[in-house]
């Protein structure tokens, strides 16, 4: 039963994460930039998530983000996660804006009926 208690917590943990990112993301399109970051205001879709998670310039006291577990604690795959970059920087695809990052994501989420 506890160990049933936890999983609850870790899944409500990543949606909670999730929704406040979606959220960002389609709220601060004007902050979005090609690469992880610029300055302090321009940011890439998997910055903008680790924002959510450490908050906001945490990259000031931890200069690299570990995309992969950022994207875990969203519940994203690697794969996922790959996507994001892609998506955001333009790689093998055109350049999404935030909006249309979130869109997705938030897809593969309904797909999966989470």
């Amino acid at each position: 039963m506890a160990r049933d208690m936890v999983a609850e917590a870790e899944v409500s943990k990543e949606e909670l994460t999730r929704a406040k990112w979606l959220n960002a993301l389609r709220q601060q399109g004007g902050r979005q930039c090609l690469g992880a970051h610029q300055g302090s205001n321009k940011v890439c879709a998997m910055v903008l998530l680790g924002e959510e998670i450490y908050g906001r310039n945490f990259w000031m006291t931890y200069p690299f983000l570990n995309v992969e577990a950022a994207g875990a604690a969203a519940g994203l795959t690697s794969n996922q996660t790959g996507c994001v970059i892609a998506m955001n920087d333009g790689l093998s695809t055109r350049v999404h804006t935030f909006a249309e990052i979130a869109d997705e994501v938030e897809g593969w989420f309904k797909e999966a009926g989470l």
